[in-house]
């Protein structure tokens, strides 16, 4: 675990044992901590939403419809019981949109993340925003 350490310091967070080890390739790949940190927040971030809007663990590959949900959501607006949730486990600050660079870099995460586990990312077809 002392390499998710470096990603965050909560020993709260649970993962599965696959995002483990993806999490210790991206190490050893040379990126930099910020960037892991970031990684980590925005998959952490989506799972949370995926989980509590839909009640789905974490599991690849991801299901456009959630991704389209998750978009369409955080571009419009998602239930309040949802956001009031996330803004409670801490993962989200404060109610309201997202800024669109943040939804756009969170979209490029969840994709990489999906590439860097052999798999397509059927959601890469969207137009760039």
């Amino acid at each position: 675990m002392k390499e998710l350490q470096l990603v965050t310091q909560s020993s709260d967070i649970v993962l599965p044992e696959e995002t483990k080890e993806q999490m210790r390739s991206i190490l050893i790949s040379g990126i930099s901590k910020n960037t892991l940190k970031s990684y980590h927040k925005d998959l952490h971030y989506f799972w949370s939403y995926i989980k509590i809007r839909l009640g789905k663990e974490e599991s690849y590959p991801i299901e456009v419809s959630d991704v389209l949900m998750f978009l369409t959501e955080h571009f419009t607006k998602m239930p309040d019981h949802v956001e009031d949730e996330l803004i409670k486990l801490g993962v989200k600050r404060k109610k309201g949109p997202l800024k669109h660079a943040t939804i756009k870099r969170r979209l490029f995460t969840i994709s990489a993340f999906h590439t860097k586990q052999g798999l397509l990312p059927t959601f890469m077809v969207w137009p760039v925003f």
